[in-house]
């Protein structure tokens, strides 16, 4: 006899993944694709998950082991880290098959957006609990170029979103509407600034 298998829930697909945070916790390295279970919570990528469930997250393998056991629709209580801070969040987990990933970007008029940066880290802003996303390339006449962004501009939020990770910032970028207006804040040579940028559509 065949023993049905448990349904699990989306969150390993909801994230680019899982890496072990200095320190203890599970560290995301980007969300990847929009309304996922993680971000209805409050959670994006860049955040350190220490607790999930009750049980602590030491690191990501311990991780993926509790996801294994905690079934869709169920309520569960977060502990994370966030800009350096403990959070606590509720989290209802959704269904493997519910989470659709990039389609519901892929199958809109129009697709992804492009904005035109490469060579994209990590990196912390001095004297702070702060990440943001360096830009190591701006390629030329495309919509960070038209908009002036430049090399070395440090993102911090694009439109209402808070961006701690490259896999967030590409995310952001394909979700924004092609032809769109999106304010970028960054930070450049210590300077806060916010600049409008047009964003192009992806031929890919």
């Amino acid at each position: 006899r065949t023993v049905a298998a448990m349904p699990t829930s989306s969150i390993p697909d909801e994230v680019d993944d899982f890496n072990t945070a200095d320190g203890g916790g599970a560290f995301i390295t980007g969300l990847s694709g929009p309304d996922t279970s993680l971000e209805r919570a409050g959670i994006i990528g860049g955040d350190i998950i220490t607790s999930f469930d009750g049980q602590t997250v030491r690191d990501e393998d311990a991780m993926r082991r509790i996801l294994a056991g905690v079934p869709p629709g169920k309520p569960v209580e977060v502990i994370y880290i966030h800009d350096g801070e403990t959070k606590k969040t509720m989290l209802t987990t959704i269904g493997k098959g519910e989470f659709r990933g990039m389609a519901p970007i892929d199958t809109r008029p129009g697709g992804r957006a492009f904005l035109g940066v490469d060579d994209l880290e990590r990196v912390r802003l001095p004297n702070t609990n702060l990440y943001g996303v360096e830009i190591g390339d701006v390629n030329r006449n495309r919509p960070a170029d038209l908009a002036g962004l430049k090399q070395g501009d440090i993102i911090i939020q694009f439109g209402e979103k808070q961006i701690r990770t490259p896999g967030d910032l590409r995310l952001r970028i394909y979700e924004a509407i092609p032809n769109g207006i999106v304010n970028i804040i960054l930070m450049r040579d210590g300077q806060r600034m916010e600049i409008p940028v047009k964003m192009g559509r992806n031929r890919d």
